[in-house]
């Protein structure tokens, strides 16, 4: 989502279930990831309540080291 002065809230989506929220600009999440296949997507909220979604994204988590 490219965020503009219009939108009040960003929720993040990891295998379609919420993963964060948040009001606070910049809109940022981190997720430490999970071997195997996941689907990531934000949607976004104007402050006249639209909502505009990020096309869904498909990937693969094959290796992951948390000290990298």
């Amino acid at each position: 989502i490219n965020a503009s002065s219009n939108i009040s809230l960003v929720s993040w989506y990891v295998d379609g279930k919420l993963f964060k929220a948040t009001n606070e600009f910049p809109f940022k999440v981190s997720w430490d990831p999970q071997i195997g296949k996941h689907t990531f997507k934000a949607v976004g909220k104007t402050i006249d309540g639209k909502e505009i979604m990020s096309e869904e994204v498909h990937f693969s988590v094959v290796d992951y080291k948390a000290d990298f």
